[in-house]
């Protein structure tokens, strides 16, 4: 089947339309919050232990950086669920199911967040690794493990080798396709770079995070629940 990269497009097109405001103020609102809460912690690490004032002791500014690191580290945890909780979000708005803010934050319940941080630190590491080899594979590679995010938050009862294992059966075929829509959207990013963000902010970021939901349901419905039915079939 080919990929119907137009076809999608214009759905998410017509969901940002009709979602327009949860599509652009929640991400906006989620990022705000987690810079708040960075900046916030940082502050209060730096006023308590002197670092940046050169006025703490030495075992102080050791504390205060160890501190800073854990921060740091919590908070590139938390936004790798709400990254995941995101995908959900748009996916939901996609399939013109009303998208709630709550979304975002999906990813924390049922003990779903050190799933989902594991399979994303493992995606991260192996599009590394095979970027270090060539950048082509390391391109093949990101658009293979492209679904992983979707199937990590939407499907939780796979396994993370099963979501890497599913998004590679997902994206057989359509990787070119994959590459051609992401090439799309190029004349929007140039946009959205020379305008500040401001073309990306309120129409280009949500408008192509929509289309990437788009790929994965249309790969889900076409690939994952076939393969799925065959397995139940199988077993029967």
């Amino acid at each position: 089947m080919e990929f119907p990269r137009k076809q999608i497009k214009a759905n998410a097109r017509a969901a940002l339309k009709g979602y327009y405001w949860p599509c652009v103020g929640y991400p906006l609102l989620v990022g705000l919050i987690i810079g708040a809460v960075a900046g916030a912690a940082s502050f209060a690490v730096a006023a308590v232990t002197g670092i940046g004032y050169g006025t703490g002791s030495l075992g102080m500014l050791t504390v205060g950086f160890i501190i800073a690191i854990a921060i740091d580290l919590a908070i590139t945890f938390v936004s790798l669920v709400i990254a995941a909780g995101q995908c959900l979000f748009f996916y939901r708005a996609y399939r013109a199911e009303r998208p709630e803010f709550e979304t975002f934050f999906a990813g924390f319940k049922n003990g779903q967040a050190w799933h989902i941080i594991g399979g994303l630190l493992l995606m991260c590491l192996k599009i590394f690794l095979w970027s270090l080899l060539l950048f082509i594979p390391g391109i093949i590679k990101s658009y293979e493990y492209s679904m992983v995010p979707y199937l990590l938050i939407d499907e939780p009862n796979l396994t993370v080798s099963e979501c890497f294992k599913a998004s590679k059966q997902m994206t057989t075929g359509y990787k070119g396709g994959l590459f051609v829509l992401d090439l799309s959207f190029i004349g929007w990013m140039l946009l959205a770079s020379i305008t500040m963000c401001l073309v990306g902010i309120f129409y280009a970021f949500p408008y192509y995070t929509l289309a990437s939901a788009g790929a994965y349901d249309f790969l889900k419905t076409t690939r994952f629940e076939q393969s799925s039915q065959e397995a139940v079939a199988e077993q029967a």
